[in-house]
């Protein structure tokens, strides 16, 4: 996968999370080295047109293992060819394999498109996710 970081660089741009196609295999490493986590690209003539990566991790306000979608994009230009439900469905068995009762996914709220997308395949609008960006860390004086 890591000969993809450039159409992943692609995907990432348009998901609005640029990235340069050499932090690209750094980031596969780090989810291929999480203890339990998936990336998966979708190909076809095209080459690559879509990547999904998601998460399973203990959860203590539940006592289970918790899935998360955390990353999902489709080249644009093919959009609404079932890519985005196919990379879905792969996670969503993958997650089941692991015996997980639940999957989460966040979506910007500026997507309804893609609310809709979730809706339609069978999730719930849930609540808000709220986040903090902290400023950038400098490197302690030494």
């Amino acid at each position: 996968m890591d000969s993809d970081a450039a159409a992943i660089s692609v995907l990432l741009g348009q998901l609005g999370y640029p990235a340069a196609p050499e932090d690209i295999p750094r980031r596969l490493e780090a989810v291929r080295n999480f203890s339990d986590a998936i990336a998966m690209v979708a190909e076809d003539h095209r080459g690559v047109v879509g990547i999904v990566t998601a998460h399973v991790f203990p959860s203590i306000h539940s006592g289970e293992l918790r899935a998360w979608l955390t990353t999902i994009v489709v080249l644009d230009t093919a959009r609404g060819e079932g890519i985005g439900s196919k990379l879905v469905s792969y996670v969503e068995d993958w997650a089941t394999a692991r015996n997980v009762p639940a999957i989460a996914v966040t979506s910007g709220k500026q997507r309804e498109r893609t609310h809709k997308f979730y809706q339609v395949r069978g999730y719930e609008w849930t609540g808000l996710r709220f986040m903090k960006t902290f400023a950038e860390r400098k490197e302690p004086a030494r």
